[in-house]
């Protein structure tokens, strides 16, 4: 049995700021309400101090023909960051990061049989 686990950090974003996540996140999908035409990067941590390069968000197909005026990301893989770094080139009202992180589970009791990966 695979178990899903997802959270999201929402807030503004104007220019650079660092967003804990709630546990160890394998995925990422970022999306943010108004100006469809920013440049927003993202940049992983596993231990909210040092980062890996930045990477810019590119647009996810589905969610351009959703047309509900938010701009949707791509899936990324963030091999169990705890942590994001965003930049924007413009103010932007609301992003949000979704974490996301799967575990298998033993079918006997509910046992955990790995990781979170």
């Amino acid at each position: 049995m695979v178990h899903t686990r997802a959270a999201e950090a929402i807030g503004p974003l104007d220019g650079t700021e660092v967003r804990a996540l709630e546990f160890a996140a394998r995925d990422v999908a970022v999306h943010w309400a108004g100006n469809p035409d920013a440049v927003v990067t993202i940049a992983f941590s596993v231990n909210k101090v040092d980062f890996g390069p930045a990477q810019q968000i590119v647009e996810d197909e589905v969610g351009e023909q959703r047309r509900d005026g938010r701009t949707y990301g791509a899936i990324q893989y963030a091999g169990g960051a705890v942590a994001v770094r965003l930049t924007s080139d413009r103010p932007l009202g609301q992003v949000t990061v979704l974490a996301c992180a799967t575990t298998t589970l033993s079918p006997r009791a509910g046992v955990t049989s790995g990781t979170t990966t």
